[in-house]
């Protein structure tokens, strides 16, 4: 195998395995009580960190790429690829370490749960619809929440009856329903 090849191999390794992280992780960021200040906060620390790191390789290479094209392509592949990972390996630090183990049991008032059918292909006339997602609403400390599983969460409550969920607290301080 030339030089070339195997670059190209562990490239498409390498983002194998970043799709791979996103997809084990989303369940878990889908499930943050503090889902939006979650994002935003990651997503503005990858941009930050994207500037830095994108000015800095341009500040220090800048004499080697005399193109300005090459310039403006290399100063947008870090920015958006840091951008894009920060949120997924802020999820990691978040959790690692953490397991079901550090759950705490809370009491929560039930709000109600919804069956949803998803398909990326459109319904089905031979087929009669199932649920393929469940959304949990509850309040927590006077705040409505909305949390998702591919199960349904079997609660037989009534709205405003209390509900008991294992929420775990991470590195971070972003709390996470325990499934």
């Amino acid at each position: 195998m030339n030089k070339k090849t195997t670059k190209l191999l562990l490239i498409a390794g390498l983002v194998v395995i970043i799709l791979g992280g996103f997809v084990v992780e989303l369940p878990f960021s889908m499930n943050y009580l503090q889902a939006e200040s979650f994002l935003a906060k990651s997503f503005g620390l990858g941009l930050l960190l994207g500037l830095l790191a994108a000015g800095m390789t341009l500040w220090f290479k800048a004499a080697q790429i005399p193109d300005l094209v090459a310039r403006l392509q290399l100063f947008f592949t870090i920015l958006i690829s840091l951008s894009l990972l920060t949120p997924l390996i802020t999820s990691w630090v978040n959790r690692i370490g953490i397991g079901s183990e550090h759950a705490s049991p809370t009491e929560l008032i039930f709000e109600s749960e919804q069956a949803r059918y998803t398909s990326r292909f459109g319904e089905s006339r031979l087929q009669k619809q199932q649920a393929s997602q469940y959304l949990l609403f509850f309040y927590r400390d006077g705040q409505l929440y909305r949390i998702s599983d591919d199960e349904p969460f079997g609660f037989e409550a009534e709205t405003g009856d209390t509900i008991t969920l294992a929420i775990t607290r991470g590195r971070l301080g972003y709390e996470w329903v325990d499934r």
